[in-house]
């Protein structure tokens, strides 16, 4: 911490105080924490940041500050401060009985800045997010960018713990921001689309702290190098599934086994990229496969099924099976959102054509006759040929 309370009550800062200046402040010691009342130490030396530190754990912030989130929070408080924003550090919100790292205000909104170093639980990242909204606190979460994985320049590890810091923008673009302050860069991750549970396409941006706020959480940009590796990842997939040796323990390959479908016979419109994917748990192939089996593959030319029955079936008969994130800045209907753009990409592809607010059946798909001679052909050709209507969505300008 840089900012302590004396035993008469005054806040005291070792922010950007000399070394002599702080040396000083060691004279009206003893120290206390302004959110837990606990005594602090002043910690001092040639090479390491000035700081407070709790003497026992801190019930506010049980998980501490290393000298990486302290650099952190003071360079994105100086950051913050050149833009004119007045952020204030340390300010204990004592109705939510919390501490974001920065207060600030912007565009009316009051914003809680939480710049995330250590592990921390999910059940921890709601609870606090929670905390904002409900007091009317725009949470922004800023995660250290060592927790961040990247391969092939457009791959993300999208560990349980990375994806609870998914945010979106004012008008509810999503994204995830990091921050290394041993550089002093910020990187921007938005264009989630998850090929696997844990692994994840996205578009990154990097940017310096010379770069505006405005700047950093405008930046949306369009892609779709994704589509070109989509397919191959899928197949991979598939293959891996069909060569499990513990197969009967996977409840999708039970249910695939129990209906007598294996699982290379599934037909390529099973498992396509929509936008918001991160939103759903399991695995493309795995959630598509329900929707496409309970309303395509179990029916008939020319039924007629009310759009909001396939929403009800996915939300309530079908909650064990297909499991959505909770991640609470998200609401429910747009939670629901990749099962509705699925849905309309299957429109456009002619499965179904729409009549008010019900989904006709125009034609009932097909399993690959044949998979270990046809299959890759098929998939292949597919994608060619759907390439418009499948990647429509990520171009469309909000």
């Amino acid at each position: 911490m840089f900012i302590a309370k004396t035993s008469s009550g005054d806040f005291i800062s070792v922010l950007n105080g000399t070394y002599d200046a702080i040396k000083d402040i060691k004279k009206h010691e003893p120290f206390f924490c302004p959110s837990c009342n606990g005594e602090l130490i002043l910690k001092m030396g040639v090479k390491k940041i000035p700081h407070f530190a709790h003497k026992s754990k801190c019930p506010i912030k049980p998980e501490g500050e290393s000298e990486i989130h302290l650099l952190g929070k003071k360079r994105l408080y100086e950051w913050l401060t050149v833009q004119g924003f007045r952020p204030r550090m340390e300010v204990f919100l004592s109705a939510l009985n919390q501490q974001p790292d920065l207060l600030f205000e912007w565009g009316g909104k009051k914003v809680a800045v939480e710049f995330q170093c250590s592990i921390i639980q999910t059940n921890e990242i709601k609870r606090r997010t929670l905390n904002y909204l409900k007091y009317s606190y725009w949470p922004l979460w800023i995660v250290n960018q060592k927790h961040v994985t990247t391969r092939y320049g457009s791959m993300i590890h999208l560990s349980e713990f990375l994806t609870g810091f998914i945010n979106k923008t004012a008008n509810g673009t999503p994204f995830l921001l990091s921050f290394n302050p041993e550089t002093d860069c910020l990187y921007l991750y938005n264009n989630i689309i998850p090929f696997s549970i844990n692994r994840a396409y996205t578009s990154i941006d990097k940017f310096t702290l010379k770069d505006t706020l405005v700047k950093v959480l405008s930046q949306k940009r369009q892609s779709h190098r994704f589509y070109e590796n989509w397919n191959d990842q899928l197949e991979k997939w598939i293959q891996r599934q069909s060569l499990l040796p513990n197969g009967r323990n996977n409840p999708f390959l039970q249910f695939l086994y129990h209906h007598q479908i294996h699982v290379t016979e599934l037909p390529p419109e099973i498992g396509l990229p929509v936008r918001n994917m991160f939103l759903i748990y399991n695995h493309p192939m795995e959630w598509q496969f329900y929707i496409w089996f309970y309303f395509l593959y179990r029916r008939k030319k020319g039924d007629a099924i009310p759009v909001q029955q396939i929403k009800s079936f996915v939300v309530h008969s079908l909650k064990q099976i297909i499991k959505f994130r909770d991640l609470v800045l998200f609401s429910e209907s747009e939670q629901y959102r990749p099962v509705h753009d699925y849905l309309q990409i299957l429109t456009d592809i002619g499965f179904f054509s729409r009549i008010g607010d019900k989904l006709i059946v125009k034609k009932v798909p097909k399993r690959i006759v044949n998979p270990h001679l046809f299959r890759q052909e098929k998939s292949k050709d597919f994608y060619r040929r759907y390439k418009a209507i499948i990647l429509k969505p990520f171009l469309l300008t909000e």
